[in-house]
């Protein structure tokens, strides 16, 4: 056999690939260093500066806010590359030196003014928020004081409710698939919406259909959220369950069922579809995620939007409050997700780490842990405190669609007195495991230990709201790391090793190396659920 001599001048196809990816990397982490301008108007006027088109077409349709952004921000990085300042172009000055003092510039700030209803709400969510993290940190001084024996020992109790499963019900009566569940807070309803527009309300466990909401969703519905006082105190004449739609609306339904199941409200504002929402837990403001590049805060009792925020520089796709109510989570398709501290109006940590979109985010109960799922098939455990991630789960083999942490009962539900007596008082539940849900048709369940670490663990007896695109929904009572027909399940020697392995290293403070930590898992190491969305039922 003749060898083929390759000199100097050759490139190999695996050559242009390695200078490629290089090329990509230096492109990235010049784009952290050059960024161009979010606000629309700015994009225009720097492209007109560069004697670059304002709008550009493909020949049928013109490019959109978040493409013309991305075509400045390639230009900005070649202009950075080739040594020139382009710090004028993005602050608004003239390319020839002409701009502000720089004493003046490192003191100025930017900010869009807001209304007086702005800084109601702001004071409005910092009394609420005080008094939550008084009580919440109240209660972590007393888990921190709890034997660790008796973490473990509920850790273990969590794995044996795993050992019974039972389908609870399934319901086939939409007309297109479902597209978004959530359990209400009495957990005795489910509210489900499809790609017809149309919003149920069914039963516990039976899913018979206790109210239909049709022909207010012109599109798919994207999003449904429950006031968090719904069903466990709150009027059913006023605001119990908001649902978003693609066409760009959100809906505002109550549960009285002589209202002839109308709206009580429409809140109309964003340009583009509307994707994910949530209540604030004080039920007072709901958040809004779009494709117009924005999240929006609305206020119920007005119906009227406070706070148009942007910041991402491509489509929001999620938000998410924090339980204390002082801090909310956004992400989108920028593969960037950003924390605001809403008293002020700040953003206190970027999410940086995912390379793909996000698409779910969640705030754990203790208030200091932010979860997020994405398109790059993993789920990302993010500590506030320290402003970094502390675990990546490589959960999924394709991206991953929602993500909740189990957030425990509501206070109004909870037929005990918590135990001020750490000798005494047994640990809580909330935030010990979530779930993820994902389009390679699994949901699976990732539990802490007592020590912290996160991998793949069972769920306790909390029951789980799993969504089929077949326009099924189906709900569970998981007592099983696997649903009936969707491959083997481990060996229960295999079982009783991980759980005990886990509990061992929970018990000597190491982080757990579950199966789920591990790069690459295997069909049979880690639990897998169907469906695409998941919701705690507590």
């Amino acid at each position: 056999m003749t060898a083929t001599y390759q000199g100097p001048n050759d490139v190999s196809a695996t050559s242009l690939q390695t200078q490629e990816y290089l090329s990509q990397q230096q492109y990235r982490k010049t784009a952290k260093v050059v960024t161009a301008p979010t606000n629309d108007e700015d994009v225009r006027r720097v492209l007109e500066k560069l004697g670059e088109p304002v709008d550009v077409s493909n020949g049928e349709n013109y490019e959109d806010k978040a493409d013309r952004r991305a075509r400045l921000q390639k230009l900005l990085v070649d202009i950075y590359n080739r040594g020139e300042d382009v710090s004028a172009l993005i602050a608004g000055g003239e390319v020839d030196g002409d701009q502000m003092d720089e004493d003046e510039e490192e003191e100025e700030e930017f900010y869009t003014e807001g209304g007086m209803d702005l800084l109601t709400a702001r004071r409005n969510i910092a009394r609420y928020s005080l008094t939550e993290v008084a009580k919440r940190t109240k209660r972590q001084k007393i888990e921190a004081a709890i034997p660790l024996v008796r973490h473990v020992k509920l850790r273990r109790e969590i794995y044996g409710e795993l050992q019974q499963f039972t389908s609870l019900g399934a319901q086939s009566g939409f007309d297109r698939p479902v597209s978004a569940t959530v359990f209400s807070p009495n957990s005795k309803l489910v509210a489900a919406g499809d790609w017809s527009g149309a919003v149920k309300i069914l039963s516990v466990p039976n899913l018979e259909t206790i109210a239909s909401y049709k022909g207010y969703h012109t599109g798919q519905v994207t999003g449904v959220a429950w006031h968090p006082k719904a069903t466990i105190g709150q009027s059913e004449q006023t605001v119990n369950l908001a649902s978003s739609g693609l066409e760009g609306n959100i809906q505002l339904w109550g549960l009285d069922a002589t209202a002839n199941q109308r709206p009580l409200a429409t809140l109309e504002g964003h340009e583009k579809r509307v994707c994910k929402i949530d209540f604030h837990p004080s039920g007072q403001y709901l958040a809004s995620a779009s494709y117009d590049l924005t999240w929006r805060l609305w206020d119920i009792n007005t119906c009227q939007e406070i706070l148009l925020q942007e910041g991402h520089s491509k489509e929001v796709f999620t938000v998410r409050f924090q339980k204390d109510g002082a801090l909310l989570g956004s992400a989108g398709r920028d593969a960037i997700g950003r924390i605001w501290d809403l008293r002020t109006g700040r953003t206190i940590m970027i999410l940086d780490g995912h390379i793909r979109e996000i698409y779910g985010m969640d705030f754990s109960p203790n208030g200091y842990q932010v979860v997020t799922g994405g398109a790059d098939n993993s789920a990302i455990v993010w500590d506030i405190r320290q402003l970094k991630s502390i675990f990546t789960i490589p959960a999924h083999t394709n991206l991953v669609s929602e993500v909740r942490f189990f957030q425990g009962l509501p206070s109004s539900l909870q037929t005990t007195t918590p135990d001020d007596n750490p000798d005494t008082a047994i640990p809580q539940s909330a935030g010990t495991f979530l779930a993820t849900s994902s389009y390679d048709r699994t949901i699976k369940v990732s539990g802490s230990t007592a020590s912290g670490g996160w991998g793949a663990a069972p769920n306790p007896a909390a029951p789980l709201a799993l969504l089929e695109s077949s326009r099924r929904l189906s709900e569970w009572s998981l007592a099983k790391q696997e649903l009936p027909g969707l491959g083997r399940s481990p060996s229960r020697r295999r079982q009783k090793a991980r759980t005990r392995r886990l509990l061992t290293d929970s018990s000597s403070g190491a982080p757990t190396t579950g199966p789920c930590r591990k790069p690459s898992p295997t069909r049979s190491e880690c639990s897998r659920w169907t469906f695409p969305t998941v919701s705690f039922l507590l």
